[in-house]
């Protein structure tokens, strides 16, 4: 994946994204993120929100000169940012040169039933047709607390879509069966255009209890750590 990323952007070991044992099958991969979200309220839309990213998770980027960032919880470069057509969002990203296009998401989720596995089924299409499509089971749910940016490199200098969860809940489960389209930016990231039952771990975030907000920073540079 360190070939879609630019000079100063490193991935970041995959346990730091998922955290679940067995740690030894996931210590020292890298880990893409493909993601679809449809929020009838956003804290960047207008009110809603109907979008999704391909992503690489990354080490915090260094920047210089040092805006003073918060420490992030996590961080990820984004290849390819799909956004609600004609929404302001979408416009923003696109006249800063940041990597966007026209998309719609596909988010179900059934009620919960007692005792019973939720299957969420997430899928992403652009003018093309269907980017990538998976079911996921997600049977457990913790919450989550702090920053998480999602970067690009602009001609105007680094930028980031901050987001800020507080007590954010989470649910955590396996990818059940996915689809990516044949020479999408997706499978070209992923590698692969299917996946094993099994093969991936899934997040389903509430679009309730967090904050965000479009952030560039003119004038900085990303530099490579030591």
């Amino acid at each position: 994946m360190q070939p879609f990323l630019p000079e100063g952007f490193v991935t970041r070991d995959a346990a730091a994204l998922l955290e679940v044992p067995p740690a030894a099958e996931i210590t020292g991969l890298a880990a893409a993120y493909l993601n679809a979200y449809d929020c009838p309220e956003h804290p960047l839309g207008n009110p809603g929100l109907d979008a999704g990213e391909v992503s690489i998770l990354v080490e915090p980027p260094i920047l210089e000169p040092d805006p003073g960032l918060e420490p992030s919880l996590l961080d990820f470069y984004l290849p390819l940012h799909y956004g609600s057509p004609g929404t302001a969002f979408l416009r923003t990203l696109e006249d800063s040169g940041y990597a966007a296009a026209s998309g719609t998401a596909e988010v179900s989720v059934p009620d919960p039933v007692a005792g019973a596995t939720i299957n969420t089924s997430v899928a992403l299409s652009d003018a093309m047709g269907e980017v990538f499509r998976f079911v996921l089971a997600t049977p457990v749910t913790t919450s989550t607390t702090g920053i998480v940016r999602l970067w690009h490199l602009t001609p105007s200098g680094p930028a980031a879509i901050e987001l800020r969860f507080n007590e954010q809940p989470v649910g955590r489960g396996v990818i059940l069966s996915c689809a990516i389209r044949e020479e999408s930016v997706a499978a070209e990231v992923i590698g692969t255009t299917a996946c094993l039952p099994g093969g991936g771990l899934g997040l389903v975030f509430s679009p309730q209890g967090w904050q965000g907000e479009y952030r560039v920073f003119s004038g900085s540079k990303v530099v490579a750590g030591d």
